[in-house]
């Protein structure tokens, strides 16, 4: 099996570069359970959709539709006063269940329902109003989705990401240190369950991350930002010539925070360099140029571009290029609509370890809009629709080709965080 699907299970998963959202996206929450010192937040989530690319799958190897069902659940909790410890906690499960629309599809449905989505955040500070404060910091995020048509098994990404944090803020008034200072250690682990079935145990890797990151707020909302980075990574199961581990490292700096009433922006400038053990290294400038417009309550908008570097499931490393636009309005105090499009550009290093690779680019288009409802402050009745394009001409060894694809998803959905 793993033969077999080994270069078309690699292909697909490095075109699957969408970043993966929360189904418990930010919005306002309600007044939450109390108990003594704690208060909690519930979550619930119900919601029908339909995919008409489950698989993401070229017009040519045609495409697989689907109506789903998504349930979850979440909770959030803290204490409120801290003084010696302050706790908080992060918790959100989403199960999916796949309709058939046919006969013929039944039998690719049922291996595929299930839970679909999984996060939890546990962090502990001491002394979280001292100037010096240790942060402990454990984290962990579980996604499936599904890989072709043919296999039960699907793409099963499980990370795990404990560490620790050393904050140093000086000044008495814990609401306003204009100066932070901290240091911090991660250690992350990626697995993909079951992956020697289908050829992606060769993304499992281990990393240590340290990390150093200072700020400066010279105005109440704006501050100067330097965060620099230090990463040794060790992917685990490699063939001979195809090692992708290396040291990277990377160090950006900029403003953020408001510049009139209205107007908010963020500005980073950053230099990376990925240093492998084998093959091509990444060096190069990294940066992200934000500017936002708000008109609280009623409008909110921004225009960004984004330049990063990332691991890659085809080759040492990806470049993403990303320019986006998103806003949104609010009106008769219950009602929300937006919208979003956006355009990324991905280029792949020519070699995976020391073994060339076809040259590689993948320019995808996005663009949704949704509307909400809330007819209370912790609950919200939302529907969207989003839209992406894939229009890499690569190929790789086939006549057909493996990464591009066209997806269109509408979802309609009740969410409450009370």
């Amino acid at each position: 099996m793993s033969k077999q699907w080994g270069p078309w299970v690699l292909l697909r998963a490095a075109a699957l570069t969408a970043a993966v959202v929360s189904p418990f996206a930010a919005f306002a929450e309600g007044p939450g359970i109390r108990q003594g010192d704690l208060i909690m937040h519930p979550q619930a989530l119900v919601g029908f959709g339909f995919d008409n690319n489950v698989y993401f799958d070229a017009d040519s190897e045609s495409p697989f539709p689907s109506s789903f069902l998504r349930v979850g659940a979440g909770l959030d909790l803290a204490n409120r006063s801290p003084n010696k410890v302050g706790l908080r906690f992060e918790g959100d499960l989403s199960n999916r269940f796949f309709l058939a629309n046919n006969s013929d599809a039944a039998q690719f449905v049922d291996d595929r329902n299930g839970v679909d989505a999984a996060s939890g955040l546990l962090q502990a500070s001491v002394l979280p109003n001292a100037p010096i404060t240790a942060v402990l910091h454990g984290e962990a995020k579980y996604r499936d989705t599904p890989a072709f048509q043919e296999l039960a098994d699907g793409y099963e990404r499980l990370e795990l990401s404990p560490g620790v944090d050393l904050r140093f803020r000086p000044g008495d008034n814990v609401e306003s240190r204009p100066f932070e200072l901290r240091l911090g250690y991660r250690f992350q682990h990626v697995q993909f369950v079951d992956g020697d079935k289908i050829s992606t145990d060769s993304q499992d890797k281990d990393a240590h991350i340290l990390s150093f990151l200072t700020s400066w707020k010279f105005f109440p909302k704006t501050a100067a930002v330097l965060d620099a980075r230090w990463s040794f990574v060790d992917f685990q199961d490699t063939e001979a010539g195809a090692s992708r581990d290396g040291k990277p490292f990377r160090v950006t700096g900029g403003l953020k925070g408001l510049m009139t009433n209205r107007i908010s922006i963020i500005g980073n400038l950053g230099y990376a360099h990925s240093f492998h053990d084998e093959g091509t290294s990444f060096s190069g400038l990294l940066a992200t140029a934000e500017l936002s417009y708000r008109l609280e309550p009623a409008f909110e908008a921004t225009l960004g571009y984004h330049r990063e570097v990332r691991d890659s499931a085809y080759a040492n490393f990806s470049v993403q290029n990303q320019g986006y636009l998103r806003s949104e309005i609010h009106f008769l105090a219950k009602y929300t609509l937006g919208g979003h499009v956006g355009y990324d550009h991905y280029s792949y290093s020519p070699s995976n370890g020391d073994i060339a690779v076809e040259e590689r680019t993948d320019p995808v288009f996005r663009a949704g809009v949704h509307a909400g409802y809330n007819p209370a402050e912790w609950l919200q009745v939302a529907t969207r629709l989003d839209m992406t394009q894939n229009l890499s001409d690569f190929k790789g060894s086939s006549d057909t080709n493996p990464v591009a694809y066209s997806r269109q998803v509408v979802v309609v959905e009740v969410r409450a965080t009370y």
